[in-house]
């Protein structure tokens, strides 16, 4: 009898092992994802890509404010892209956050005004 109960115990403790790991695979940012992230984070210093009135924020920061822009925040998605909700480090400020698709047929212009 013991040793059902040990069997059945390791067994769940298991199950819940792997549950967990999957969970955070899932989670876990594509390599794609990851690269972007680093390449688009060194952009974030860069004086060309000021705006004046506008506060910039890394990639790594966008992504970790929306869940790694799951679609659970997804707001709408428009000509540009899709637009995020997400709450900043600080949790007290709520936030859109717009997301370039590739393909966009729109520029630059079209993702800063929005009016």
């Amino acid at each position: 009898m013991a040793g059902i109960v040990v069997g059945v115990a390791v067994f769940a403790m298991a199950m819940t092992g792997l549950v967990l790991f999957v969970f955070y695979w899932r989670r876990r940012p594509s390599a794609a994802v990851r690269a972007q992230i680093k390449r688009l984070s060194k952009a974030k210093s860069n004086p060309a890509l000021k705006v004046s009135g506008v506060i910039a924020f890394t990639f790594e920061e966008l992504s970790r404010a929306t869940s790694n822009f799951d679609d659970k925040n997804l707001l709408g998605q428009g000509g540009y892209g899709k637009v995020y909700v997400g709450d900043l480090k600080d949790g007290k400020q709520r936030v859109a956050i717009k997301r370039a698709e590739p393909g966009s047929l729109q520029g630059a212009h079209e993702f800063y005004w929005k009016p």
